[in-house]
């Protein structure tokens, strides 16, 4: 599973919404961004379209209503509860935070 932010237009998309055994947050506009060029944008996206929040080392933490939201009408009814699972292995290898949202690693463009 993979969320995809727009940082130029704030728009959010979910790929890949069926893939339970990996779940990241890509950078994909603009080209060449970088932490060190658009962790503020990155921060600003993350809080404008509720999706979670920006951890210090820069990872995000995804709200999983978020999640539900962006699969609504893309997923058959199986989804929820591989979508639970997913969220069970999360919180046992401790990839949940204190609000129940799910870390994921940022991938940002190449430059």
């Amino acid at each position: 599973m993979e969320l995809i932010l727009d940082l130029d237009e704030a728009i959010v998309k979910l790929a890949n919404p069926q893939e339970f055994a990996r779940f990241q947050v890509t950078v994909a506009v603009p080209d060449g961004a970088s932490p060190a060029t658009h962790d503020h944008r990155l921060g600003d996206v993350v809080s404008a379209r509720n999706i979670g929040v920006v951890s210090d080392d820069g990872d995000v933490y995804v709200d999983p209503a978020i999640l539900r939201f962006l699969s609504a009408g893309e997923v058959d009814e199986d989804w929820e509860h591989g979508f639970a699972s997913m969220l069970a292995v999360a919180d046992s290898s401790g990839w949940l935070d204190h609000q129940g949202r799910i870390q994921a690693h940022v991938v940002w463009p190449k430059a």
